[in-house]
């Protein structure tokens, strides 16, 4: 632009020794005008360019914006759809769960009441003998006692009545041992009459009563010579 200005000087002079003297401050004038509007019209050009650029790296800095905001919701709704189906697993175990329960619900309903009741001194019973042998005695009396109470005519009551006792024994509190050994002769079909027998003699032995400890001892040999006991019942007599 400098060099074109530079150009349009020399070429006024060169005008202006061409025309005679008289007309050269006119023709100076219309030549500077020139001139003039040239340069404005330049500096109109390059505003409108300065513009028109300006224009465009408006433009490409909103189409840079619109495109992060299409990246934004892209990853936001690619967010949504994992969250749908996570939860559509979710209630989908959850109606799994549901459809378990009610099927267990009405299996249960649908069962025979002894065999739930079956089920469940089963279980407590295998509970208790299990504390027993890992000789947590007052944890395992409270079993066996809690299963006498609550199923009195079960065919195991006379095992919960001496397991008690042993329970007991093994807490060395004889009385109460003794009371619970007595009481399985309340429960004549229970397989632990001759047992019950031979730790309530041991219990009177501890209590120091071995008049009362040898009527035990001989009402077992009496009544179960075939008990595996009798010899012990012999020598506890005869010690």
């Amino acid at each position: 632009m400098v060099k074109k200005f530079y150009i349009i000087i020399l070429a006024i002079f060169f005008i202006n020794n061409l025309y005679p003297q008289s007309n050269s401050g006119k023709q100076g004038q219309t030549d500077l005008d020139k001139l003039y509007h040239i340069q404005k019209k330049e500096a109109d050009s390059n505003k409108s360019q300065a513009v028109s650029e300006d224009s465009l790296q408006a433009l490409k800095e909103r189409l840079k914006r619109m495109n992060n905001k299409l990246d934004y919701y892209k990853k936001k709704q690619k967010n949504n759809n994992k969250n749908i189906e996570v939860l559509t697993r979710v209630l989908e175990n959850q109606k799994n769960l549901i459809d378990s329960l009610k099927e267990a619900a009405t299996s249960h309903k649908n069962r025979n009441p002894s065999d739930i009741v079956e089920v469940e001194v089963s279980s407590d019973y295998k509970q208790a003998q299990e504390l027993f042998y890992s000789k947590q005695y007052w944890q395992a009396a409270q079993k066996f006692k809690s299963l006498l109470d609550n199923f009195p005519e079960h065919e195991l009551a006379g095992n919960f009545a001496y397991w008690a006792g042993e329970s007991y024994y093994g807490m060395e509190a004889y009385r109460k041992a003794l009371e619970y050994f007595n009481l399985v002769k309340e429960y004549p079909g229970s397989p632990k009459q001759d047992d019950a027998l031979i730790m309530a003699g041991q219990s009177l032995l501890k209590l120091g009563k071995r008049s009362a400890a040898n009527e035990k001892f001989d009402k077992l040999l009496n009544e179960f010579p075939e008990s595996e006991y009798y010899n012990l019942a012999l020598d506890f007599i005869n010690p």
